[in-house]
């Protein structure tokens, strides 16, 4: 996940909210202000911590901890925080997911397990690539395709540690 996997393996997963497109300024152009907006999340609604991803912006709150089960960890996430709930992942089949990670039902609010989306700068290849950039606006691998972009999971399954004998 690239964040404090200990708190969210003891939370049971974390909360990450989508980012906004990138600004538009006359005199600079695009310009990349994703990490100032996460930062300022954590003022405006009253969390514990931020932390900037590539993938979006993760959300932590100390009222996790009070909060008894999961579902109403994910109640909080989406309503109040305007985020989405991954669970934690205990092996590569629910860490990267097939399908969308930002899709969205009938009433807006994100739906499925997916954890995919479109990286349109990256580096490294094969195993080891690292999304730098995700694009928000494609929604499948063939819109990402057409664009130049590579299809991918913003997560990675790594497993570290090493037997002690």
């Amino acid at each position: 996940y690239r964040t404090d996997e200990r708190r969210s393996e003891t939370q049971g997963g974390f909360c990450v909210r989508p980012h906004e497109p990138l600004t538009f300024d006359e005199d600079m152009g695009l310009y990349d202000d994703r990490r100032e907006k996460c930062q300022k999340l954590q003022t405006v609604l009253g969390l514990s911590e931020t932390q900037f991803q590539q993938y979006g912006c993760v959300l932590f709150m100390e009222s996790y901890q009070s909060t008894p089960t999961p579902a109403e960890k994910k109640k909080e996430c989406h309503e109040r925080l305007g985020g989405k709930w991954f669970p934690f992942a205990w092996g590569p089949w629910e860490c990267e997911v097939p399908g969308y990670a930002w899709a969205k039902n009938d009433t807006s609010q994100f739906s499925g397990a997916g954890t995919h989306m479109c990286c349109i700068r990256w580096w490294g290849n094969g195993d080891s690539r690292e999304c730098e950039m995700f694009s928000n606006q494609d929604d499948t691998a063939a819109k990402c395709s057409a664009c130049g972009g590579e299809w991918m999971s913003m997560f990675k399954y790594k497993i570290y540690g090493q037997w002690i004998s």
